[in-house]
């Protein structure tokens, strides 16, 4: 089997619309598809949560590197160089993840200076 590691996963329709082609295949029994809906509004909030998680960390994370915080506020580590590295790296490794769940993918130096001999209409 070939694989392409660049395919795009995209979706062409929205979570209602996945729901209903889903319930309208006739697989589901009607007796059961109000509590598959309900299912799929328990799923929709699991996820809301988990991304609203890693939302909270990349926000915590980004402090000591936000432009418009007065630096007093971000002091008060006691090994504050350490720390900072800390906050660094783990700001890079969640923003990194979001981007691979969200399909994009790094580009190299060599893509991107091609891109930029490209002529463009």
């Amino acid at each position: 089997m070939t694989v392409f590691p660049f395919k795009e996963a995209f979706i062409p329709y929205s979570r209602q619309e996945i729901i209903e082609l889903c319930l309208a295949d006739g697989k589901i029994a009607i007796a059961d598809q109000q509590e598959f809906r309900e299912f799929c509004q328990i799923l929709a909030a699991y996820y809301h949560f988990k991304l609203h998680s890693c939302l909270e960390d990349l926000k915590s994370n980004f402090v000591p590197f936000d432009p418009d915080l007065v630096k007093e506020q971000a002091r008060g580590f006691p090994d504050r160089d350490l720390e900072i590295q800390k906050q660094e790296d783990n700001l890079i490794a969640t923003f990194e993840s979001i981007l691979k769940q969200a399909n994009y993918y790094p580009i190299s130096k060599q893509e991107i200076a091609k891109a930029f001999r490209a002529i463009s209409f």
